[in-house]
């Protein structure tokens, strides 16, 4: 990803030089549960690949709570999250390309305190991208899930940066643009590698030619991902 931002190169014809984006609005996570009810919600469906936000509601922030996902095959995979957990980030769950489709359960629990769901994964029919984890320390990896692409086709990604990259206010401005392959499944996967230096700030990641899902099938909104990169203690 440092590479990507030390490039000085125009964008690309038809490509925005600045992004008005609004990160923020009403929360995706809206309350479902009964007086001191423990509830961990789950989307009935989750395509693959995506990066799901699992809702946890009667649980205490200022606590760590651990999430246990139980694939179709009975793997358990283990997700942490420390004490101060942000409920708008933190829970999210890869499903990168290649996943297994089927049946999951996933339980959250805190001390003694448990709460369980289950939910089903299926293989997207339409592009799709998704990003995850939407926070991280600098040093650490994002990764960019593709899906749903036409087999050995080509798609531009574009990487913008907003206040604090270079001292810019306002927008999120234009980086650089990346190129993947889709494999033989209509799938890619992109790993943006960043370092204590790169710059602590918020970023965006957009296709042109990957529409938003929640445009579809009426729309026809470019996908724009955004995510934040923050500084650690040395």
């Amino acid at each position: 990803m440092d590479e990507m931002l030390r490039r000085d190169q125009p964008p690309p014809e038809g490509v925005a030089e600045q992004l008005e984006f609004f990160v923020g609005g009403g929360p995706e996570c809206a309350p479902n549960q009964g007086p001191g009810e423990l509830v961990v919600a789950a989307p009935e469906v989750v395509t693959i690949p995506s990066a799901p936000l699992f809702c946890l509601f009667g649980f205490h922030g200022d606590f760590a709570v651990t999430l246990e996902f139980t694939t179709p095959a009975g793997a358990v995979i283990t997700k942490i999250l420390p004490p101060g957990w942000d409920a708008t980030t933190e829970p999210v769950f890869p499903f990168p390309p290649g996943g297994p489709e089927g049946r999951y359960a996933v339980e959250a629990s805190q001390g003694k305190d448990h709460a369980r769901s289950t939910f089903v994964t299926r293989r997207t029919d339409h592009p799709t991208m998704a990003i995850a984890p939407l926070r991280a320390a600098a040093g650490s990896t994002i990764d960019v899930f593709f899906g749903g692409l036409p087999p050995g086709t080509t798609t531009d990604v574009h990487l913008y940066a907003c206040a604090g990259s270079a001292g810019r206010r306002g927008n999120h401005f234009y980086q650089a643009t990346h190129t993947v392959t889709a494999n033989a499944a209509g799938e890619a996967r992109l790993a943006l590698q960043t370092s204590r230096s790169t710059p602590a700030t918020c970023y965006v990641l957009g296709s042109l030619e990957i529409f938003d899902p929640k445009s579809l099938p009426g729309g026809g909104q470019p996908t724009y991902l955004p995510f934040a990169i923050y500084e650690t203690k040395p």
